[in-house]
């Protein structure tokens, strides 16, 4: 019996071997499928990224390891700003979510939100991982419909003017007609002739 017990937690050992998957391996099959740019810095330097963030960039990855992030910004000041703003926070949460804009190896400008976090989070200097989310796009669509609705404003304003310009004006056609009519109850031909030229006049 002893032996038996023994044959099946052997076997269950083995077959915990065969299932196993070294968690390098799952990063790599993670950053591999995930549509989704994913890397590694050290002190602001690449040290790993993954294929959709090269095609992202129109990098290959032999031009950005080893290279400081500086690459990718539009200008100095945006990457000491999201230097400043990405580590305060990763220093107060661990994590650190950011927006801002990033200049392809052609020179085109992507809108992107920047997500990182430490590897370990007692020791920044293990390196931080991070994920570089395209949102071009979406700025593109939420700046259109911002115009939209300043083209709406506009027009609505315009709408209400014209409204009330127009209110003006048939309240003034209205009193000249009325005043009209009250002449030509009067026996006075002259008079009677004015009020009906005056109506014509108003109402052309």
């Amino acid at each position: 019996m002893g032996e038996l017990l023994n044959n099946s937690e052997k076997e269950g050992i083995n077959k915990k071997i065969d299932y196993e998957i070294p968690e390098k391996k799952i990063i790599e099959g993670i950053s591999t499928a995930a549509p989704i740019g994913i890397g590694l810095v050290i002190n602001r330097v690449f040290v790993f990224v993954n294929d959709f963030l090269c095609n992202l960039l129109e990098y290959r990855k032999e031009e950005l390891v080893g290279k400081n992030s500086r690459i990718v910004y539009l200008n100095d000041e945006d990457y000491e700003y999201i230097g400043k703003e990405k580590y305060t926070q990763l220093d107060k949460s661990r994590t650190g979510t950011v927006e801002t804009r990033f200049r392809t190896k052609s020179g085109k400008v992507l809108d992107v939100i920047l997500s990182s976090s430490y590897v370990e989070k007692n020791d920044p200097s293990k390196g931080t991982i991070f994920t570089v989310m395209d949102i071009t796009e979406r700025k593109r669509v939420e700046e259109k419909l911002i115009e939209s609705e300043e083209i709406f404003k506009q027009l609505n304003d315009n709408l209400k003017l014209l409204n009330k310009i127009l209110r003006h004006d048939i309240a003034n056609d209205l009193t000249v007609v009325s005043i009209a009519l009250e002449m030509i109850e009067t026996k006075d031909i002259e008079l009677k002739n004015k009020a009906f030229n005056a109506i014509k006049r108003s109402l052309s």
